[in-house]
């Protein structure tokens, strides 16, 4: 197991491939899973509470795309440190959440 994940995926193809008519959806995918075959992804990048926000997103069912790019907004703003931009990314959403 790589790793890899749907919105991985989703994301890649969203970026390099939608635009492309000279290829098939399929083709594109195969391409995007060979990628990642042969540069699997870094480790988990950002935690909170102690897991993966990932595995901290589905447990409260956030969307960690949202909560993603949150996080890359705040994070080019240098203004604050990695946990509180996640902290803050996670808030914001909880309050949209509700």
């Amino acid at each position: 197991m790589i790793g890899l994940n749907y919105n991985t995926v989703v994301q890649k193809y969203l970026y390099e491939y939608a635009d492309n008519t000279n290829i098939s959806t399929d083709e594109a995918i195969k391409r995007i899973v060979d990628y990642y075959l042969e540069n699997p992804p870094l480790k988990t990048k950002y935690y909170f509470n102690n897991q993966s926000l990932a595995k901290f997103c589905d447990a409260n069912g956030y969307p960690y795309l949202a909560i993603w790019r949150r996080i890359k907004t705040l994070e080019s703003k240098n203004e604050l440190d990695n946990d509180e931009i996640i902290s803050t990314a996670i808030k914001k959403m909880k309050i949209n959440c509700k």
